[in-house]
């Protein structure tokens, strides 16, 4: 087994990138149990005509309090954490987006150069992807293009669609 040196490590991503995907991590695991606490003050789910009358639901459940934030029912906390969490991940995704434009990480890293869009090269990515061959040397420093293409379809698509 050999001893790992300081000079092996290599940091693909800055600190404030880092940084922001914990905090985004954390934001959507605390999103989620407060989002449970929501559904969890009707646990009653609606199929078709049935959704018009609350007597007939088409399944109930209930999640555990140990899933929920806050752990106790309580409607009301629940959606002010959910907003406040919503809040924090858009000033996360704002304050990532900023400090990505000033220190050029979108347009060095992120965004595909012309010649990554071209056909032949899309393919030659794909076909080496659905092989499962591992990218070393200097090249595994660098996102390959389809890497970078679902990085830009997260941050200016999925996002926006939140």
């Amino acid at each position: 087994m050999t001893e790992q040196t300081g000079s092996d490590v290599v940091y693909r991503h800055t600190r404030i990138v880092r940084i922001a995907h914990w905090i985004n991590a954390l934001c959507f695991l605390l999103l989620l149990m407060t989002g449970l606490q929501i559904f969890n003050a009707h646990p009653h789910l609606y199929w078709g005509q049935a959704g018009a009358d609350f007597d007939k639901p088409w399944f109930s459940f209930r999640f555990p309090n140990l899933l929920t934030l806050p752990g106790y029912q309580d409607l009301g906390a629940g959606r002010n954490w959910h907003f406040f969490l919503a809040w924090a991940l858009v000033i996360n995704g704002a304050t990532y987006i900023i400090a990505s434009i000033i220190n050029r990480h979108f347009a060095r890293d992120i965004l595909p150069k012309r010649q990554e869009l071209k056909p032949d090269h899309l393919v030659k990515e794909i076909v080496h992807h659905a092989q499962f061959k591992r990218i070393t040397g200097p090249a595994a420093r660098n996102y390959n293009t389809l890497q970078k293409l679902a990085y830009v379809a997260v941050i200016f698509v999925l996002v926006n669609l939140i």
